[in-house]
């Protein structure tokens, strides 16, 4: 029962962390944080791999720790959560990466 707190606690604070990732994607992608030596659109792939990444790390982490975390109701609601996410963050780098190599 404790573990399972301690896993519920996690998912928790994954979703929040996701949720925060997402508002950061959704304000960023009209005009995203680029570095001043980077082109525009490198720039804007750079950053939304950055944003998949910072998701990516936990969720290995979640899913190794087996079925007791993926299969409680918060860790198919962060699996969800996170699949939508970071499909929208690839169709943004699909986007811009297409937008990128017509301009060449």
């Amino acid at each position: 029962a404790e573990l399972e707190k301690k896993h519920s606690d996690l998912l928790e604070t994954y979703a929040v962390d996701l949720r925060m990732v997402q508002d950061l994607f959704i304000r960023g992608q009209a005009n995203p944080p680029v570095n001043e030596n980077c082109p525009p659109r490198a720039g804007a792939v750079i950053w939304v791999r950055g944003l998949i990444q910072r998701l990516d790390e936990p969720m290995a982490k979640f899913i190794s720790m087996g079925k007791a975390v993926t299969e409680s109701e918060e860790g198919k609601e962060a699996i969800r959560a996170y699949k939508a996410i970071v499909a929208s963050m690839e169709d943004f780098e699909d986007k811009t990466y297409a937008e990128w190599s017509e301009e060449l």
